[in-house]
């Protein structure tokens, strides 16, 4: 029986064993953490580059470059609609802009603590670029923004105000009432 045993431990202990060359260390240290996908903005406007954000309390105002249109939010009086195309100049200041602060990575958008407004705005983006779609949401919700959603919201309100110059627009309804 003692014979069994120490045979045993034997062929338990020369397996565990290891020598040069049949059981070597991995070539590569392994990551600590997952390896996450960051998209980084190409260096030239892809040619399907475009872009929707729905903002606003109830974010039915709209820019969305995919339809070349706009929706305004009239507030008691539902939304209007028009065709809006952003020029080609227009669209690459766009990309230039979401492209200096890489708008297609992960971002940090809400911050770690603070106080909450009511009502708030809310930001919805979708990008698309070398046909990867990306999507983020923006609440102006809390007192204090992160730098990547002051980013994000300062980029709306450019887009905005070139949407705004547009005759089209202009010639949309005036909202009325407001909300609380």
């Amino acid at each position: 029986m003692k014979l069994i045993v120490l045979s045993l431990l034997l062929l338990l202990l020369i397996g565990c064993g290891t020598t040069e060359g049949t059981m070597n260390e991995p070539e590569t240290e392994p990551a600590d953490e997952p390896a996450e996908t960051i998209t980084a903005m190409p260096a030239e406007m892809p040619e399907d580059f475009d872009f929707s954000i729905r903002y606003g309390i109830t974010s039915k105002n709209e820019v969305d470059t995919f339809d070349d249109t706009v929706t305004k939010d009239l507030i008691t009086n539902g939304t209007a609609s028009a065709d809006i195309k952003l020029s080609d100049e227009e669209m690459k200041l766009v990309y230039e802009k979401m492209q200096k602060i890489n708008a297609m990575a992960p971002k940090e958008l809400v911050p770690d603590a603070g106080c909450i407004h009511t009502p708030h705005e809310v930001d919805i983006w979708k990008i698309q670029a070398l046909g990867e779609i990306i999507t983020h949401e923006v609440s102006q919700k809390y007192c204090e923004l992160t730098e990547d959603a002051q980013e994000l919201l300062n980029l709306r309100k450019f887009i905005v105000d070139l949407i705004e110059e547009k005759e089209a627009y202009e010639e949309l309804p005036e909202a009325e009432g407001g909300y609380a």
